[in-house]
């Protein structure tokens, strides 16, 4: 994720013009999406996993779907962070903090959108 961020961010250095800005974006959320469509065959081994454990009664289906969802978010948020603070300012975007802070967050959802369809 940090390699790749690098390029993106490299590729797209102190952007000015509105097309550049955009295509930078695009990158980015095209990366982070395909990476995290990748968990989806994780995903299909685990629901498996899940589901000959929970008839054994090992655990409850909620305690199952709160550890996942909490353990694949801080893990999935991490690399959102990451990934949103190296772009963010070699891309040289709008500096102030709220407009960080969107771009940061929308990049942690892109994220756990793949641990999310994999909940389904």
């Amino acid at each position: 994720v940090i390699l790749m961020a690098l390029v993106i961010g490299t590729a797209f250095y102190d952007s000015e013009s509105n097309a550049e800005l955009i295509a930078s974006l695009f990158f980015s959320f095209a990366f982070l999406t395909v990476s995290a469509f990748t968990a989806l065959a994780v995903g299909l081994e685990e629901h498996e996993l899940f589901h000959r454990e929970h008839t054994m009664g090992l655990y409850s289906t909620v305690s199952y779907m709160l550890g996942h969802v909490l353990s694949g978010a801080l893990a999935e948020g991490t690399l959102g962070v990451v990934f949103a603070v190296v772009v963010y300012f070699l891309v040289g975007y709008q500096a102030p903090f709220d407009h960080w802070l969107f771009f940061t967050l929308t990049m942690v959802m892109v994220c756990n959108m793949g641990k999310a369809v994999n909940l389904l």
